[in-house]
């Protein structure tokens, strides 16, 4: 199922109207990637890529990490599935770390709940002086209904907490109708899912088919493509299908939805999104408990398409040292170092008839071109713990040079296989119980306060990462 990265350069639509092309055509290529599976104590994420736009569906903490090869300057929509930690608490790194982009024509849509653009009030205090990440915002909403594009129309359906006033009809539909109080305590009751339909690519010419005709070409292939019937000139008449490439099934719809709990299931299966045309794909950021209730399975079974599923169950964040220092300790130590749940040193496999998958970092979904159609896993980082131990005794060997330059004792020859003895001293120590204790009493108490500062400095090179500790 493994694909060759393709050597087409992607540009923004920004970039693309300063060419001159500011018509451009439905996207030949759509692929849904996964930017976070929502393990435990983490939001989830996934980013629907185009030929020149991208749409971020949620921007969990430290998104912009996951999107290191994803220019801002292509992310114009940014879509919310909730008033959340989880789902916007990466949306102020995500503004702030791009603010050089700001100087664009485009602005960034946020689309959500009511309310959810009120986190951007607070992004003004800690800007120091860089742009104003309110700058060049458009906020869509209820009200609004739906958003449309060159490339998609997206629809917005709210779901509501059946405890909210004892009664979903009681809930205000539209935002205008309430005063900012209880707009805010309507956020808080409410999910939005988001109905993704897609603008139909215009009819290819089949090479092979012309070829096959063994005639000049002229304006009578414009007309076929057009959908209009012609007639050679020796006579032969033709249609748009003698020369048109064929195509697979009309892409159905993407469907991002969230279900936080079994309070929502009522809207759920009285929403819009129970009698939907066949869907392509459907994104489940939904609990497992939530995802087993017999109601929601009943709503997924419903659909003969593709699930992805995002929740707790997904394997754990993908962050190359985090791994690193995982595996390395992991490899001193079992016992006491543990790999985290979901840490896997191999790529996943996905057999192309699997309807339900549950995401992980940079796992593929390709909807368009329909030859390339299905889950892809080639893109999903591998962890080599082998390479990560050899770099971990460079350090190690570096660090007694260093020691012994400083005035250290050793005359040993610092190789790797004194690196490799050295550690399964070590080892054979923990396993003996003759090393010593770390503590002597119970362990500290270790509470973190929070990030001094995220942002890069302009003025340095580096970037800062300050945090407290107490």
């Amino acid at each position: 199922m493994d694909r060759k990265k393709s050597k087409t350069k992607v540009v923004s639509r920004l970039e693309a109207s300063k060419r001159g092309k500011n018509d451009i055509p439905a996207s030949a290529s759509i692929t849904l990637t996964v930017l976070s599976a929502a393990p435990e104590g983490t939001g989830s994420s996934v980013l629907l890529k185009l030929a020149c736009d991208r749409y971020l569906f949620n921007a969990p903490e430290s998104v912009q990490l996951f999107t290191e090869s994803v220019n801002i300057n292509m992310v114009n929509n940014i879509f919310f599935t909730r008033k959340s930690h989880e789902a916007l608490s990466g949306l102020g790194g995500f503004l702030l770390c791009n603010t050089e982009n700001f100087e664009r024509s485009e602005t960034i849509k946020l689309h959500g709940p009511p309310n959810v653009e009120k986190v951007l009030d607070l992004l003004s205090h800690f800007s120091e002086g860089h742009a104003d990440p309110r700058a060049r915002i458009e906020w869509r909403g209820l009200p609004h209904k739906s958003y449309e594009d060159a490339q998609v129309t997206v629809e917005y359906v709210p779901l509501y907490d059946e405890r909210y006033d004892g009664n979903i009809e009681n809930m205000h539909r539209n935002r205008a109708d309430i005063d900012e109080e209880k707009e805010i305590e309507q956020a808080k009751h409410m999910t939005m899912a988001y109905i993704v339909k897609f603008k139909e690519t215009a009819p290819k010419v089949d090479r092979h088919k012309l070829e096959a005709l063994k005639i000049q070409s002229g304006p009578w292939v414009g007309e076929l493509v057009k959908g209009r019937t012609v007639t050679l000139p020796d006579g032969r008449q033709l249609e748009p299908k003698d020369i048109i490439q064929e195509e697979g099934p009309v892409l159905g719809p993407l469907i991002v939805l969230e279900v936080p709990c079994e309070a929502y299931l009522t809207s759920l299966l009285t929403s819009p999104l129970h009698n939907l045309p066949s869907p392509d794909i459907i994104v489940h950021i939904t609990p497992q408990s939530i995802i087993d209730d017999p109601r929601y399975q009943s709503f997924m079974k419903r659909y003969d398409c593709r699930h992805l599923i995002l929740n707790e169950a997904a394997e754990m964040s993908y962050l190359p040292e985090l791994h690193n220092a995982c595996g390395i300790r992991n490899h001193i130590h079992g016992d006491i170092f543990p790999l985290p749940r979901g840490y896997s040193f191999t790529r996943p496999s996905i057999a192309e008839d699997t309807n339900t998958v549950y995401g992980c970092y940079h796992l593929n979904y390709m909807m368009r071109p329909y030859s390339s159609k299905g889950f892809h896993c080639d893109q999903i980082p591998q962890f080599h713990a082998g390479k990560a131990m050899e770099v971990a005794k460079e350090k190690i060997m570096e660090d007694v040079r260093k020691l012994n330059r400083s005035g250290g004792s050793s005359k040993e020859e610092h190789s790797k296989e004194w690196v490799d003895k050295a550690m399964e001293r070590f080892k054979l120590k923990l396993k003996n119980g003759d090393a010593a204790p770390i503590f002597d009493k119970d362990y500290p108490e270790i509470t973190f306060i929070g990030t001094g500062r995220g942002l890069r400095n302009r003025h340095k090179k580096e970037g800062h990462q300050e945090s407290l500790l107490l």
